[in-house]
């Protein structure tokens, strides 16, 4: 991120039909309750929570964060893709 001047990193899927489960796999009451309103994760690696601390470790200090479902951005890149969306929503109007 550093070499390319990004401070920002998103998750945005590009298949909204990819499978997704619970990011809390817990049968509390009111986990179950509040299931619909709670982050979720991926189906498989590396959006699947581990909960395994040296598998995180491995992860992320060795493994590649490159994925086609990141977007990487800074500050400016970040105004300038919020003012085209503005500009953009003002012509349609």
């Amino acid at each position: 991120m550093h070499a390319h001047g990004h401070t920002i990193c998103c998750p945005e899927l590009s298949d909204p039909d990819r499978p997704t489960r619970p990011l809390l796999d817990f049968e509390a009451g009111y986990i179950k309750r509040a299931i619909d309103h709670l982050p979720r994760q991926g189906a498989k690696e590396p959006w699947l929570m581990s909960m395994e601390y040296q598998a995180d470790v491995k992860l992320l200090r060795e493994d590649s964060v490159e994925d086609e479902n990141l977007r990487f951005s800074s500050p400016a890149t970040a105004a300038r893709t919020a003012r085209g969306l503005q500009a953009t929503a003002h012509l349609g109007r």
